[in-house]
């Protein structure tokens, strides 16, 4: 079952997909870049048939273009990871809780909000909010393990 601390974590996580997904797609754009400066050249050789020039070259080119390309195909598996969490958690999140609910945790674990600011932005007293927090977060985790459950079976 999912904890209190890991739902947290997931909706803290959510909060921050924008600005990673950003992030992860200008580094690809950027390793794009350094793979067209990276040109594979043909060996040489010299008459006797061994090669011509130090080391070889061509062969860190090829390994270098190899794990920029492993670096590019990973973070495009992180950019769908997260916005798959995201998408799957904020269906959840409107699904199972009350607007207070969702104003309450989304301020506390996604904004890091005092529970002062919480309760301001809630329109309620913190005992409240307190309340509505703990309850939320554990109809929040009970739909949560729900949907992961169906989503084990159709696989």
């Amino acid at each position: 079952m999912t904890s209190k601390k890991e739902m947290a974590r997931l909706i803290a996580q959510m909060a921050d997909t924008p600005e990673t997904t950003q992030w992860l797609r200008e580094r690809n754009e950027a390793m794009r870049r350094s793979l067209r400066d990276i040109s594979l050249s043909a060996v040489q050789y010299d008459a006797v048939g061994g090669r011509s020039g130090h080391g070889d070259s061509t062969a860190e080119k090829v390994l270098k273009r190899a794990e920029t390309e492993e670096r590019i195909r990973t973070n495009e598996r992180a950019i769908r990871d997260r916005l798959r969490l995201h998408s799957d958690l904020s269906l959840v999140m409107a699904e199972a809780l009350t607007a207070e609910e969702r104003t309450i945790i989304w301020g506390k674990h996604a904004e890091h909000l005092a529970w002062e600011r919480v309760a301001r932005k809630a329109r309620l007293s913190r005992t409240a909010c307190f309340r509505k927090e703990a309850e939320g977060m554990e109809k929040l985790c009970r739909a949560w393990d729900e949907k992961e459950k169906e989503k084990s079976k159709d696989t």
